[in-house]
């Protein structure tokens, strides 16, 4: 589970306010996606079930009118409001217990889902937070939370605004405690924050953490400390989001334009500009009134710093702007992909060398240094070389020695990068070898050998001269790269050996994808890979999805079909 630093939602109530409740929410997602600000008028159910981002939830007779900031991929919100005065936003929080009904890698509702269940479900606080806890109670929370990364998951925390009060719920799994906020301002984000003022719990839940040991029942019960992993991304930006709050309520006229402010503020980490691997992709204030119209604020638009929020209010027939709104990809005109060269890449390479995350780096511009070395992954993109678009395919082979060397991937390839960490002289010994192995079996295909982690110079155990001349002994491209450093080594080798792959794309190979991934998990029997048709996303599926003859749960037991 990888722990990334985003989001950052705000309350100011009464007696510090100029009118009404004001809310407002900063939402970070990965580099590259797309946030969309939609509206949904009120309806009557269509069927028994309502289909969310992974699962279906049973029908409600009518919704509420919504107006969301969403992620395009997905069903569910980052945030929004309803026509009855709800505000919500969402919080990603990593917790100490991830197995069984906890463990978040298991598609069930997303915390985007409940945000938009809750909205369209309730007509005030009190009721989006029972909403919300009873969907959470009966389906559970887990799932990717990215189109781009599978093992981005995680539990989730809530901010839920009305113009009379606000409630904090708080969530682990299926368990849960909420906190009522009535006065003055509160603020949530990447960590726990409620602790012993609980006004409202799941059922069983002390009984709960005593037995799985996270709780002697001595001590008064402190949600926080319980649940609290050992690192907290979000203790930061937390403590600076609420002196922020402390500075401009002081004078008691706490408006909209102040909340602008905070979601502004750059220095405390809030504000994230569009350069970083978590921009903020949308921004929401909400000033919410019993006496006259609630008005939402959306920048749909990045970084609101540099942009302008733009004003909703709910009406009989409301209608926003369509550049608002993701076009549908099935009415877009887009290239053929029939026509578009296709070069498939094997990256291997003894595990821990950092073949995902140079992957991941290549494709996406981001940096994940955690990752599971469990199952080999399948990614699928269009890029454009030199102005010639290439539908590119990169499997990232888990884990390799000489012993299982993964021939049928080399024969399935195009070319090959072979990786090695410059701290492990091992990892250097097996590389050599490997291309060495590479060469037999497929003497002209284009190749690369990469030494990785040289912002570890302190640890090297490897010399680039070294790295250089077995480059040369093998006729392959050597480079030295820091994935965690973001070299542009990274993007020179793969852009070189793509433009050499496409000046010679082989018109014949040995294996199809499907065959190749059956191959690689020991499936003799596999089923036809699904065709990926987003286009402009990464669409992840999980290897039970595609082999349902062999479910092997591992921590994250995947294969990943990408096309960004």
């Amino acid at each position: 589970m990888k722990m990334m630093q985003s989001c950052d939602t705000f309350v100011v109530l009464p007696p510090l306010t100029k009118r009404g409740v004001v809310f407002g929410k900063n939402s970070d997602r990965p580099q590259g996606e797309v946030q969309e600000v939609v509206y949904f008028p009120a309806t009557e159910a269509a069927g028994p079930e309502t289909e969310c981002t992974y699962i279906k939830v049973d029908s409600v007779e009518k919704t509420k009118a919504v107006i969301l900031s969403k992620p395009n991929w997905m069903w569910g919100a980052e945030m929004g409001a309803n026509e009855c005065g709800v505000a919500i936003g969402n919080e990603a929080i990593w917790t100490n217990d991830n197995e069984g009904d906890s463990d978040p890698i298991v598609k069930r509702l997303l915390g985007m889902d409940l945000v938009r269940l809750g909205l369209e479900r309730s007509s005030n606080a009190d009721n989006a937070l029972e909403v919300i806890t009873k969907l959470l109670e009966k389906y559970g929370q887990g799932g990717p939370c990215s189109n781009t990364d599978q093992g981005f998951v995680y539990h989730n925390s809530y901010l839920i605004a009305d113009p009379s009060c606000a409630w904090v719920l708080e969530t682990c799994g299926k368990h849960w405690a909420a906190e009522k906020v009535t006065s003055g301002y509160r603020n949530i984000s990447n960590i726990l924050t409620i602790t012993t003022k609980i006004d409202r719990k799941s059922d069983g839940l002390e009984e709960y953490v005593i037995s799985k040991g996270l709780w002697d029942g001595k001590e008064e019960f402190n949600f926080s400390q319980v649940f609290s992993g050992e690192k907290k991304p979000g203790d930061a930006r937390f403590d600076a989001g609420r002196r922020l709050l402390d500075r401009y309520s002081a004078c008691k006229t706490f408006s909209e334009s102040d909340m602008f402010k905070v979601l502004r503020n750059k220095e405390s980490g809030i504000c994230r500009g569009c350069e970083d691997a978590f921009p903020t992709a949308g921004s929401q204030v909400s000033t919410l009134s019993a006496a006259v119209p609630s008005i939402h604020w959306f920048t749909a638009t990045p970084d609101p710093s540099r942009s302008v929020f733009k004003p909703f209010i709910f009406t009989k027939n409301a209608v926003i702007s369509k550049h608002t709104i993701c076009p549908d990809k099935n009415n877009m005109k887009t290239e053929d992909k029939n026509n578009i060269p296709k070069v498939r890449i094997a990256v291997i390479g003894k595990s821990n060398v950092g073949k995902s995350a140079l992957t991941v780096r290549y494709l996406t511009r981001r940096y994940i240094g955690e990752y599971r070395s469990n199952t080999d992954l399948l990614y699928k993109q269009t890029l454009t070389v030199n102005n010639t678009s290439l539908e590119v395919e990169i499997v990232d082979v888990c884990s390799c020695d000489l012993e299982a060397f993964p021939e049928e991937a080399i024969h399935w390839a195009d070319a090959a990068i072979v990786v090695y960490d410059i701290t492990c002289r091992h990892s250097f010994e097996q590389a050599t070898e490997m291309l060495k192995k590479v060469l037999q079996l497929r003497t002209q295909i284009p190749r690369v050998l990469l030494g990785n982690k040289a912002d570890l110079e302190h640890l090297r155990r490897v010399e680039e001269t070294e790295g250089r001349t077995v480059g040369i002994q093998n006729n392959c491209s050597f480079y030295e790269v820091s994935v965690a450093e973001n070299s542009q080594a990274i993007y020179q080798a793969f852009d070189a050996i793509l433009n050499e792959c496409r000046q010679s794309t082989q018109k014949s190979r040995k294996f199809s994808v499907s065959k190749m991934i059956g191959t690689l998990i020991g499936n003799v029997n596999p089923k036809p890979q699904p065709e990926t048709k987003q286009g402009g996303t990464l669409t992840v599926c999980h290897k039970s999805d595609l082999y349902k003859s062999r479910v092997i749960r591992r921590r994250q037991n995947f294969t990943a079909t990408a096309s960004l």
